[in-house]
């Protein structure tokens, strides 16, 4: 009887409606109410009230990996400062800085801004994703790819002894921001994944960017009601 009242009865089970409210004084009494009320809900005339939903949202609790994507933008902020510094101790002319590729002293000045110019990138990389989470996984190729062969480069030439162990330790900040990218990406933090999407609403956009959370599969938790199964 609800589902006739908003156009939504089966057809099929009309007649046995009908005969059912034929014989039962309660169960017409119920429609007849509904229906009025229903004809007041749609006629009536809507009167204005504040606008709420701000003030319910802000105190609404934030899930756990909220929380967890914030401390993983801040330490990813903090691995970008870290590889701009880098970055401009090893560029000619500076006052104050060397110039020098870490432990390269005497490197060629060309080699020297190289490994700058790429540092500082990395970094701006690093500060933009920890701005916009949602750019995280367009980073990933460039970056997992350079950490994964400059990790087993520096293997091969420990193994070998041709590298001095302390220029090393400046590869770390790269390798810990990709662990970092690489969580802000994964869906079980709310990130976008690694597989192509359809482009996504505004609204699902700043989910992406923690203003809003997602179920576990990385969906809004209501579906269009095209995709409803039909009750």
């Amino acid at each position: 009887m609800s589902a006739r009242l908003d156009d939504e009865g089966d057809p099929a089970l009309s007649a046995a409606v009908d005969a059912h409210l034929a014989s039962c004084a309660g169960c017409r009494q119920w429609q007849d109410s509904a229906a009025r009320v229903t004809r007041l809900a749609r006629m009536s005339v809507a009167s204005a009230t504040p606008d709420v939903s701000g003030a319910v949202l802000a105190r609404a609790p934030r899930p756990r990996r909220h929380a967890v994507r914030q401390v993983l933008r801040a330490v990813l902020a903090l691995l970008a400062v870290g590889q701009v510094v880098l970055g401009l101790t090893h560029i000619e002319g500076i006052p104050g800085l060397t110039g020098h590729a870490p432990g390269a002293s005497g490197a060629p000045a060309h080699f020297t801004h190289e490994f700058a110019a790429f540092t500082i990138a990395v970094g701006i990389g690093f500060a933009w994703i920890a701005w916009r989470t949602s750019r995280a996984p367009g980073l990933v190729p460039t970056l997992a790819t350079f950490v994964v062969l400059l990790t087993a480069l520096e293997a091969v030439d420990l193994a070998r002894g041709v590298v001095d162990p302390s220029r090393l330790v400046s590869h770390t900040l790269v390798q810990a921001g990709l662990v970092v990218v690489l969580l802000l990406s994964s869906r079980r933090l709310g990130g976008d994944g690694f597989a192509p999407r359809l482009r996504r609403a505004p609204a699902e956009r700043a989910t992406a960017d923690g203003l809003d959370d997602r179920d576990e599969s990385g969906e809004d938790g209501l579906r269009p009601s095209a995709r409803h199964d039909a009750a």
